[in-house]
């Protein structure tokens, strides 16, 4: 059973772009932590939109707006989750993508509970946090799905060959 040398160099060519397609259109190509994380980057930005937004006039209705809109981020990007990934042809390697959450999440709470444990005891109250303090905080938590999902991104779009 030979096979000519061209015939065999056209078959890895062929077998190479198939990986190719498979890894850009797949569930490990980082789009999922680029969505992720920007979501928490915007996420946390709204803790310091709203209170200010809302003013002196009613202090309840700042943390509400904020606990609202980090609902309707947190929501709108697990339904986008859902959809992609349903859509996508090619849903290898789920554990390795549950694991990088995973991890990710244990930072996560980490840097926030921190970063909001570190905040109240530099400035005393909620009030008298940093304008920018919480977006801070969650681009701290966000940077590394963002970089994760830069460099698989990157990864799946590579062309060899």
């Amino acid at each position: 059973m030979g096979c000519d040398p061209q015939q065999a160099e056209e078959a890895l060519r062929r077998i190479e772009r198939v990986q190719q397609g498979a890894a850009r259109h797949s569930e490990n190509n980082g789009v999922l932590q680029l969505v992720w994380g920007a979501a928490i980057i915007v996420a946390m930005a709204g803790f310091d939109i709203f209170p200010r937004f809302a003013g002196s006039q009613n202090r309840a209705l700042g943390p509400l707006l904020a606990g609202l809109f980090v609902a309707v981020v947190a929501l709108g990007t697990a339904i986008w989750t859902g959809v992609y990934s349903r859509r996508l042809p090619v849903q290898p390697w789920k554990s390795t993508r549950k694991q990088i959450f995973l991890l990710w999440g244990l930072y996560h709470i980490l840097v926030i509970c921190g970063g909001t444990f570190l905040g109240l005891f530099l400035f005393g109250k909620q009030e008298a946090f940093l304008p920018v303090w919480f977006t801070c905080v969650g681009l701290l938590s966000g940077l590394p799905l963002l970089i994760v999902g830069l460099f698989a991104w990157r990864r799946a779009q590579i062309q060899k060959g």
